[in-house]
């Protein structure tokens, strides 16, 4: 008699699908492997600081600028930028620790931090890249680079103030002007420690305050050119943001440079005769001819260098061979 083979009971068998999965502890060691390779995995995706884009390579340069050690704060701002843009600034800021040589993570880890040492090491200058070579992680090559170059000190606080106090204008455009204010301001702050934030309103307060200052100074360092236009500003009722007044300033500038200059030609044909003649004009003192003009082209008397036919050109069928005429009439001509 041949015997059935038993199947288990369908209760049995779902069962055995809904139950639930061992945890990790009660796992055995092939399937804790499995899993950390697959967290390896995650690690390494688009979204992990792990990743390395095909053309990250130890050679690239991130920024333009070199640290010199005299411009650590526009340096230490833009690497910031580049690191973050690139998903490694966890490897400088402290975020991303040295893992266990142990730990799985370790291999790509290392790869990431001396990817990021590489970075820093092109962007220094000759003499600081020797001080940082041998340091093993990028978090500390990023701290005692800070540690040396940035100045928080009253010394760099006192010229920075004393400098923004004493710009003005001059010869510089209101653009120039008003980005190299920027620019000193923006110097300024970063040499200021950074306070706890604050949520009684008080910051609020104190920023409406230093952007005042801040208008203030701008318009008192503009040229005399601009008195209306900063007279204007000044007297609203709500004093505009730093940005509109720059807008505001460079509209004007703008609607100053549609007016073109009449030619100085023009100008003289269209000046009516009894108009009197510029400033500049010198006239007799004594004599027959008291009062009238002297010519600063050709030094006769009676017209000015604007209307001397010497220097315009004779009319038709005048006679230089006359010398009465060129001497006495020639004057007189102008003045009819």
């Amino acid at each position: 008699m041949v015997s059935l083979k038993k199947f288990p009971r369908r209760s049995n068998r779902l069962a055995a699908r809904t139950a639930p999965l061992a945890s990790p502890a009660d796992a055995g060691p092939d399937l804790q492997a499995s899993r950390a390779l697959v967290g390896v995995d995650l690690n390494d995706s688009i979204h992990s600081p792990y990743f390395m884009h095909t053309s990250d390579h130890p050679g690239l340069i991130l920024i333009s600028i070199k640290l010199d050690g005299s411009n650590f704060d526009d340096w230490e701002a833009a690497m910031k930028i580049a690191l973050d843009s690139k998903n490694k600034i966890g490897f400088v800021d402290g975020s991303l620790p040295r893992p266990l040589d142990s730990d799985l993570n370790f291999r790509i880890w290392s790869r990431c931090n001396s990817l990021v040492k590489s970075w820093i090491l092109n962007s220094v200058s000759t003499q600081i890249y020797r001080s940082i070579l041998r340091l093993n992680d990028a978090t500390d090559v990023w701290n005692d680079l800070h540690s040396r170059f940035h100045m928080t000190n009253l010394p760099r606080t006192y010229n920075l103030t004393q400098e923004i106090q004493d710009l003005r204008q001059g010869s510089l455009s209101p653009s120039d002007y008003f980005t190299k204010l920027k620019t000193l301001w923006s110097s300024l702050e970063s040499c200021e420690e950074a306070d706890d934030p604050c949520t009684c309103g008080k910051a609020a307060r104190l920023y409406q305050k230093a952007e005042r200052a801040k208008i203030v100074k701008f318009l008192a360092g503009l040229n005399e050119s601009y008195a209306v236009i900063r007279r204007q500003i000044i007297m609203k009722k709500t004093l505009p943001s730093l940005t509109e007044v720059y807008n505001i300033l460079d509209q004007d500038d703008s609607q100053k440079s549609f007016a073109v200059a009449t030619p100085a030609a023009f100008q003289v044909s269209e000046t009516p005769a009894s108009q009197p003649p510029p400033s500049s004009v010198c006239y007799v003192q004594t004599g027959a001819h008291k009062g009238k003009p002297i010519c600063s082209f050709c030094n006769r008397v009676g017209h000015i260098a604007e209307r001397c036919y010497k220097k315009h050109g004779f009319p038709p069928g005048f006679d230089l061979a006359d010398s009465d005429f060129h001497l006495i009439d020639f004057d007189r001509g102008f003045d009819q």
